[in-house]
């Protein structure tokens, strides 16, 4: 089968401009995704750039395990570091 629409309805007169401006609207439409990819190769020459710093500015990771929370969505860390300011109540305290 033919991915094409047929163009049965349209007058002789009216295919070959109908035709022409469907091949106008492809060519645009491939310029301006080449044109992406040109600009992504840009991208992508530069983030692997042997002038980047690897040593001091890896390239983030994502953690295998989530961190330990509280009531699933406070880290932990909030409430030791409030524990040891203000003691065992004072952590549940600070979120009114």
């Amino acid at each position: 089968m033919s991915s094409q629409v047929p163009m049965k309805d349209l007058p002789k007169e009216e295919m070959i401009p109908a035709v022409r401006e469907v091949q106008e609207l492809q060519d645009k439409h491939r310029r301006e995704a080449w044109a992406h990819v040109k600009e992504q190769e840009k991208m992508w020459e530069v983030w692997n750039s042997p002038e980047r710093d690897h040593v001091n500015f890896p390239r983030p990771q994502r953690p295998i395990h989530r961190p330990p929370t509280r009531l699933g969505f406070l880290p932990e860390t909030w409430f030791t570091f409030f524990h040891e300011k203000t003691g065992v109540t004072g952590e549940e305290m600070d979120l009114f």
